[in-house]
């Protein structure tokens, strides 16, 4: 199609009696060619991050390594915003371009932050989506950038919802923007069960930071899937040219079928580099 190939996407399709398989490739991208991303960053400032991850290290200062390194990974298309909570939210850090001016003052945030208090996590969650709604309902902002959310803690959730399930539900329901939520989980006593649903409620993963030389690691992974965005929300129309025919099956995740059963969109979502 027109719109598939204006991105470099290939569309082929494969005809056997009755059946037709579609397919569609996305192409190889370069760091330069790659998608902008929105990127909430979601820090818990609660008490416990100040115990030990390491030796050495507490949590919260690993929280701040994580940071450091990946501050170092945008360019000025991208746009990041900070949210931290502890008893209360707060949003240090609005979603704006990634200049060099930013990533200064952003490092300067880093160093300020301190642990204490109760661990909202709920809190944090919700105000970042509400950051990205707010900011997709704005006439004055851009809104085509992928956005996602990050979200930097050990779990411990006690203020709020706390609940698994009950927060998984939630965030489902306010997901009005169809963020990617990953989640990174410190310390040896995270909550790793709460942080993975999370994750795979949101369309992210769940990685661990053990140590400050396994920051790279964990970040990088969420990286690579942000950076690989080629489309966005990406979908397939079907139409039968006969009009004596109907569609029996469809073989997909995630697709609508017209009521006369002659028409379907299927809904691939997002495509990364090399996809198909």
């Amino acid at each position: 199609s027109q719109v598939a190939s204006q991105v470099g996407l290939t569309l082929s399709y494969e005809q056997n009696h009755n059946d037709v398989l579609v397919s569609l490739k996305a192409p190889k991208l370069t760091t330069i060619e790659r998608q902008a991303v929105d990127l909430v960053f979601v820090i818990d400032l609660s008490g416990s991050m100040d115990s030990k991850a390491t030796q050495s290290r507490s949590k919260i200062q690993l929280v701040s390594n994580t940071l450091e390194f990946a501050m170092t990974q945008f360019n000025h298309n991208d746009r990041v915003a900070i949210v931290t909570f502890a008893n209360n939210v707060n949003v240090p850090l609005d979603l704006q371009n990634m200049t060099p001016e930013r990533l200064s003052y952003v490092t300067m945030q880093l160093d300020s932050f301190s642990a204490g208090g109760s661990t909202n996590l709920s809190g944090g969650i919700l105000a970042a989506l509400d950051l990205l709604k707010t900011d997709r309902t704005s006439s004055t902002m851009k809104s085509s950038q992928k956005p996602s959310i990050v979200i930097l803690t050990d779990g411990q959730a006690n203020v709020g919802i706390i609940e698994t399930q009950a927060l998984t539900s939630e965030i489902s329901r306010r997901n009005d923007v169809l963020a990617n939520i990953y989640t990174i989980g410190f310390g040896g006593d995270c909550n790793a069960t709460m942080l993975k649903a999370i994750a795979e409620t949101a369309n992210g993963t769940y990685n661990f930071v053990e140590t400050a030389e396994s920051v790279p690691f964990a970040f990088s992974a969420i990286l690579g899937g942000l950076f690989s965005v080629v489309a966005q929300n990406v979908t397939i129309d079907l139409t039968l040219s006969n009009s004596n025919n109907t569609i029996n099956a469809v073989h997909a995740a995630n697709f609508s079928m017209a009521d006369d059963s002659k028409s379907v969109q299927i809904n691939l979502g997002d495509m990364y580099s090399e996809q198909s």
